[in-house]
């Protein structure tokens, strides 16, 4: 039992260690042309704890997400948001600021009738 507990203790350390505030390292790109309006979301991803190498080493990586939207007001419908062919429709806000933008937005998920958390939802500094 004190060998189960001690390697328990062990993984929850290893695990809580290099902690990155991903409030402080969510950046964006705001772009607009005569023809489209697009935001670019910056944010670092944890790895997937499915192999013992990523579950030891508690690592990071930079990953992005690309909103294209059709409306060129400051405050955009989730509606407004292009979703690629066949996917689900996105619903929420995203409201862009002198020096942020906020997303607040969610897959409307038709099959099972429930909105999925997208994982990129918080502030984010313009770069």
């Amino acid at each position: 039992m004190t060998k189960i507990l001690f390697v328990a203790t062990f993984l929850i350390l290893i695990s809580c260690r290099n902690e990155i505030d991903l409030d402080i390292d969510k950046t964006a790109k705001y772009v607009r042309t005569d023809s489209t309006q697009y935001v670019v979301l910056f944010g670092y991803k944890k790895l997937m704890s499915h192999d013992l190498k990523s579950l030891f080493l508690n690592e990071y990586y930079l990953d992005s997400i690309h909103l294209s939207m059709n409306s060129s007001d400051n405050s955009i419908s989730g509606k407004d948001i292009i979703i690629e062919k066949g996917g689900y429709p996105i619903v929420g806000r995203l409201e862009i600021k002198k020096n942020k933008v906020v997303v607040y937005i969610f897959q409307k998920n038709t099959d099972l009738n429930i909105f999925e958390d997208i994982g990129w939802n918080g502030t984010y500094l313009f770069r």
